[in-house]
């Protein structure tokens, strides 16, 4: 793979880990409107820091994993992109059922 795929991996980390600062601040506006509607006033603030701590999460694996790849091409770097790929979305599933009432 060449060196602009993994620049490529750095970029998409960096758009999630942007999107998850103001989620984690509770701006909400960048998640779905079915995702956030019955979310109660009081939670958002939770809300967010959980979602928005999961975006980052996500994103902070995909640019280790990147800048991984940079400096030596294995391929077990991509475990890290899956791990957090997998504890950002178990976050955001639990955010969803404890202040969403459920996943829809």
């Amino acid at each position: 793979m060449s060196e602009s795929n993994y620049g490529f991996l750095i970029f998409m980390g960096a758009v999630l880990i942007f999107w998850g600062i103001p989620t984690f601040r509770g701006n909400l506006l960048l998640i779905h409107l079915y995702n956030r509607w019955k979310v109660l006033p009081e939670e958002r603030k939770p809300y967010g820091r959980l979602t928005g701590s999961a975006l980052m999460v996500i994103g902070g694996s995909i640019i280790i994993t990147g800048i991984l790849q940079c400096i030596s091409e294995q391929e077990y770097w991509y475990y890290i992109t899956v791990a957090g790929t997998v504890i950002g979305l178990v976050m955001i599933g639990y955010a969803l059922l404890k202040y969403n009432r459920g996943i829809f």
